[in-house]
């Protein structure tokens, strides 16, 4: 997963050089495939990732709105989830971002 980590340094790098894209009306999704992830959520939820949620039969997900993915944020928030998605087995994770949040 250090080549995934490192997108997060890239985002960080982004949110400093351009922080206009960032913050009010950004979703930030950080999601995995995991077979039965509803195992997953609850551990996530009992470790306090209040933004885990299973999609489907196949997939765990971390949403998080209005987010500045600056450095602190990173060390924070992203890197915790890294940690835990590799924990529970999760596999092809992936960073999606929406900036139209209504």
């Amino acid at each position: 997963m250090t080549d995934f980590a490192d997108q997060f340094d890239a985002l960080a790098a982004d949110a400093a050089a351009h922080p206009e894209r960032w913050g009010a009306g950004v979703r930030l999704n950080i999601t995995c495939a995991r077979r039965l992830p509803y195992e997953a959520v609850q551990l996530a939820e009992a470790r306090g990732f209040a933004e885990a949620r299973g999609v489907g039969r196949h997939h765990l997900i971390f949403e998080y709105e209005d987010v500045v993915p600056d450095a602190a944020w990173v060390a924070a928030t992203a890197r915790p989830v890294l940690d835990f998605i590799a924990e529970v087995g999760g596999t092809d994770p992936q960073i999606g971002v929406d900036r139209n949040v209504q």
